[in-house]
């Protein structure tokens, strides 16, 4: 699938996202600092409001109404910023938030991003600072997660100071199985970042096996491996358990389990919903990511060989949320090797596939 490049030809008379018209080409818009504001919208439940952060980019030389940036969570309770100190096995030894990171990079090209704290993500919480209610456990749902992004989008498509009729869905991890399934009309593109083609058991299950790879070659022995693989070890047979109808409880790590039979019928239809996605389709993985492995990447490429608008790239040497590990082999990474923020490189590839054709 080819990326078309960010400096455009305009036989359209609309140029590209966040470009303007020059000697005949559609160029890159100028944008002074952003402007941001603190947000709150309802929730996709109606029942309280959500909160977070717009970055509004700033220009005298573009006069359209900019195009809007919905971030979507991965899983757990994670900020507006989302939070990472590390991934599967690898400690970065400091903090990413990558999404506060990720909100910057995209407002200095020129689009309005919105980053919202999760659901989950309640008041009594470190790094929570918000006023939501503390959620029911026995009625969380999968599709709540959903249910916000769409709210999301309808904020962003009804403030009138951004374009109506173009937001960009992005999902990190989780996200990329929850950005397939929003329904509302203002969506235009998704984007997966590190997002599983696989259902959440089958990662589970690549997790578990990686771990045991991994500490095998470190020379740990089967004893202390078995210890540090119990965890996920038993996370992968509750939800084998629960996939096949016969767990024995009604919930599992204190989370109801329909919530995780929700989570894994959406795993379940993620490849289709992302062939099936009307507007555009990226997916980015790191090759480093031992989260959710390049080979999610590689599996969505095969699905969406035949979509007319979708793109997959395996980004080399990043990790699950996106820094560069300049260390090729992975027994020898120290925090030296590991960058300090999300790389460069991602938002390379996101810009000019996001500009890549006239939005009609």
């Amino acid at each position: 699938m080819l990326l078309l490049l960010a400096l455009t030809s305009c036989n359209s008379t609309v140029c590209p996202r966040t470009t303007v018209k020059s000697a005949g080409e559609c160029v890159p818009a100028v944008y002074d600092a952003p402007e941001t504001e603190s947000v709150r919208f309802d929730s996709g439940t109606g029942d309280f409001q959500l909160q977070g952060t717009l970055l509004l980019p700033v220009s005298t030389h573009y006069d359209r109404l900019p195009p809007g940036v919905v971030l979507v969570h991965g899983s757990g309770p994670n900020t507006r910023d989302e939070l990472s100190t590390g991934q599967l096995l690898m400690q970065f030894g400091k903090e990413v938030r990558m999404f506060e990171e990720l909100a910057q990079n995209l407002v200095d090209q020129g689009f309005a991003v919105l980053r919202y704290d999760k659901r989950t993500c309640y008041h009594s919480q470190q790094g929570c600072e918000n006023d939501y209610p503390t959620p029911d456990a026995d009625s969380i749902s999968y599709w709540h997660f959903r249910d916000d992004a769409d709210a999301a989008v309808s904020y962003l498509a009804g403030r009138g100071d951004i374009d109506p009729l173009d937001v960009v869905v992005m999902g990190h991890s989780q996200g990329g199985q929850i950005v397939p399934f929003v329904q509302h009309e203002a969506a235009t593109d998704i984007v997966l970042l590190a997002g599983p083609y696989r259902p959440v058991d089958q990662l589970l299950e690549y997790q578990a096996a990686k771990t045991v790879d991994v500490l095998t070659v470190l020379g740990y022995n089967d004893a202390d491996i078995d210890v540090s693989t119990a965890d996920l070890d038993d996370w992968v047979l509750q939800l084998g358990q629960i996939r096949a109808g016969n767990h024995d409880g009604a919930s599992f790590g204190n989370t109801p389990a329909s919530f995780w039979t929700e989570w894994l019928d959406a795993g379940d239809q993620t490849p289709d919903a992302v062939t099936s996605w009307p507007h555009g389709v990226l997916v980015l993985n790191g090759d480093y990511d031992w989260n959710v492995p390049p080979t999610e990447a590689t599996m969505f490429d095969l699905q969406l060989a035949a979509h007319p608008d979708a793109e997959v790239q395996i980004l080399p040497e990043l990790t699950h949320p996106f820094l560069r590990v300049s260390q090729p082999q992975w027994q020898q990474i120290t925090e030296a090797d590991i960058g300090d923020g999300v790389d460069a490189s991602l938002t390379d590839a996101l810009i000019p596939w996001l500009r890549r054709a006239p939005i009609e």
